[in-house]
């Protein structure tokens, strides 16, 4: 039995010391290490199915994101090349990390498992560093921590350092916790405990003359948090297995479903003792790690408008009544994995994002080679992923609101016209649509 170590304490540069080092049990072969239960705690209510009444829960919680770092001896040419009966890696031509020259795929058993991103440009880790990224399907089934073990162990990436990891609580009551948000940064008569927490809305709704999502705490100090409507984002996002999740775990969804998702960095995963990857498995561990990060952290108090006006916060908020954000009692204790989520990445995803990040560079104007780069870029990344018509779709929007390189952009929507396929039947035409 091999075991492949972690350390939860933050990573210094040129640093051979491994600090708060914690064993992961290292599978090999086709055997997985499975972390599973067959009900979760408390309750919430008895849900109709036909002529029979089922228990549902009050909260689901998971992992949302779990990243790390890992010390290597390959290199970018040999992660290309390497391939293995059950591991495949696939170079993606383009990425978002800022950090790194190249971004890997990683996929296990013909399910894509990771990102892996090689190669540091910069000072902030040392050469032999690579990061890992764990698909957000894959954390939502039950033998992802088992294939990671798995493929740390073939591709022998030694001395892992948690960088991030996000824990999401999810339900009904996190949906109506919405309210609580809006009070408070409306009215003076709901107060919270940490003088030094800032919440702020995102994204305005004119139509409901409310925020659509809220945001707290500090990206410098390495620990946020984000409370939005979870229903509504699947609708967007196409995350149909975290729906598929809610009802293994009788989750009721009728109402509609918040997510409150807590988000911390290596400064604040330093100070627990992770014994082993199943932790982060496991319902009550992420209980205990939301409760110690939250409750102290963020308090609501309903005071008196009197109180508030006339005496300081303290001592208004010890007049008053505290109103309970989250039900650490209907935490659950267990819950139930997916089987399964099969997820295959073909690089459209981020070959669209990266055109749309380019044209929004061309907007800005900055000097006329690089437009022209970016140009090319453009026109190359949509005819390899054969997506001429988004990018036709996402150039249109953009000159309609800002006609700064309308004439450059024009003439890129007639070559992407010429190139896209079957563009006589398609009868698209995007250089139209900027007149």
């Amino acid at each position: 039995m091999k075991t492949v170590n972690i350390n939860t304490c933050n990573f210094e540069k040129d640093s051979t010391v491994i600090n708060n080092v914690h064993s992961f049990t290292s599978i090999s072969g086709s055997t997985y290490t499975n972390y599973y239960s067959t009900s979760t705690s408390y309750p919430h209510k008895n849900v109709e199915s036909g002529n029979e009444k089922y228990p549902t829960n009050f909260y689901t919680i998971n992992l949302d994101w779990f990243q790390f770092l890992c010390s290597t001896d390959k290199n970018g040419n040999v992660l290309e090349s390497y391939s293995s009966e059950r591991v495949r890696i696939t170079k993606n031509q383009t990425h978002n990390n800022p950090n790194f020259k190249f971004k890997y795929t990683v996929a296990v058993d013909n399910c894509d498992l990771c990102d892996i991103y090689a190669i540091p440009i910069n000072c902030k880790h040392n050469k032999n560093q690579i990061s890992l990224k764990v698909h957000n399907s894959q954390l939502y089934t039950k033998d992802w921590s088992g294939r990671i073990i798995f493929l740390l162990t073939k591709l022998g990436f030694t001395s892992p350092t948690l960088t991030r990891i996000d824990i999401a609580l999810d339900g009904s009551d996190v949906l109506l916790k919405m309210d609580l948000f809006r009070r408070y940064m409306r009215t003076k008569t709901i107060q919270i405990n940490n003088e030094n927490l800032k919440i702020n809305g995102v994204n305005f709704n004119k139509a409901e003359l409310c925020w659509e999502s809220y945001i707290m705490g500090s990206k410098k100090y390495q620990k946020t948090a984000e409370l939005y409507n979870k229903t509504h984002e699947i609708r967007v996002s196409g995350k149909q297995y975290i729906a598929d999740f809610w009802k293994e775990n009788r989750l009721d969804v009728s109402d509609g479903i918040g997510r409150f998702e807590l988000k911390l960095g290596s400064r604040h995963l330093s100070k627990y003792s992770i014994n082993s990857l199943s932790d982060l498995c496991d319902a009550r561990y992420l209980g205990k790690m939301l409760f110690e990060e939250i409750n102290n952290w963020l308090r609501f108090y309903q005071v008196s408008l009197t109180d508030i006006k006339n005496h300081r916060k303290d001592i208004a908020i010890k007049k008053g009544k505290e109103l309970r954000f989250i039900l650490w009692d209907k935490i659950p204790q267990f819950t139930n994995p997916l089987e399964k989520v099969v997820t295959k990445s073909d690089g459209i995803n981020e070959a669209k994002k990266s055109i749309t990040r380019a044209i929004n560079e061309i907007q800005k104007g900055y000097a006329i080679d690089s437009t022209a780069t970016l140009i090319s870029f453009i026109e190359v990344t949509a005819n390899e992923y054969q997506i001429q018509y988004h990018a036709i779709k996402k150039i249109s929007a953009s000159v309609s609101s800002n006609h700064k390189e309308f004439e450059n952009l024009k003439f890129l929507i007639d070559r992407l016209n010429t190139d896209a396929p079957n563009n006589a039947a398609a009868g698209f035409n995007g250089a139209n649509q900027l007149e």
